[in-house]
């Protein structure tokens, strides 16, 4: 059972997937439509598996400092949340007409360490993919961002890392080179299953470190 609505939205989201697959099946006579199905499958489901990353982050995220302490704030969130002001404040840094905004972010960065009362669910965290860039690093990056770093020991363990790239690599080489691969919708349904479980296991080890 689905604990965040990112893991609901993936789940919807390789429903898509699927049907793409089905079609792959009934066109199995035509390689044309057979490679077509296959390899739109495999771009659709990647991009759903990285969107799922980036919004169930940002929901653990949300979730997580709206009931956290400031004496029991995760290091690693407490520093994303800062680097987020700080990123926004060098990016103004030298517009004189925005001295006002970048006193505010100050303001914002110094209660964020020194007010006790400081309600941390009113910030936001950075939670993307650098841009062109895909994977188990990316992920791994995201993750220790967000003070799941240890999640890695479960994902490596299982494979998943290991397989994740083999599918980011088929879909880089259908997108930059126009390649088609010679893979079955079953090698994706694999993916797929891979994935949901993945998924699965990631909602609920966020949804275990949410304080209660």
């Amino acid at each position: 059972m689905a604990n965040f609505n990112a893991t609901e939205n993936l789940d919807l989201g390789l429903l898509e997937v699927k049907v793409l697959l089905r079609y792959a099946a009934k066109n199995r006579k035509s390689l044309e439509k057979y490679g077509l199905f296959n390899k739109s499958a495999i771009i659709l489901l990647s991009t759903k598996f990285e969107c799922f990353i980036e919004d169930i982050l940002a929901e653990y995220v949300y979730e997580y400092c709206s009931k956290c302490g400031k004496d029991s704030i995760d290091a690693a969130i407490l520093t994303g949340l800062s680097d987020r002001i700080l990123d926004d404040v060098f990016t103004i840094h030298n517009n004189v007409e925005k001295r006002e905004k970048k006193l505010i972010l100050l303001q914002q960065l110094a209660r964020l360490y020194l007010d006790d009362g400081c309600n941390f669910s009113d910030y936001v965290m950075t939670i993307k993919f650098a841009l062109g860039k895909h994977g188990e690093q990316q992920i791994k990056k995201l993750f220790l961002r967000c003070g799941l770093d240890d999640f890695h020991t479960h994902a490596e363990a299982s494979g998943f890392y290991e397989n994740l790239n083999s599918l980011i690599s088929i879909r880089n080489n259908i997108i930059h080179e126009d390649a088609t691969p010679s893979l079955t919708e079953e090698d994706v349904k694999k993916h797929i299953d891979e994935i949901e479980n993945f998924s699965l296991a990631l909602d609920s080890e966020c949804f275990s470190r949410i304080p209660v």
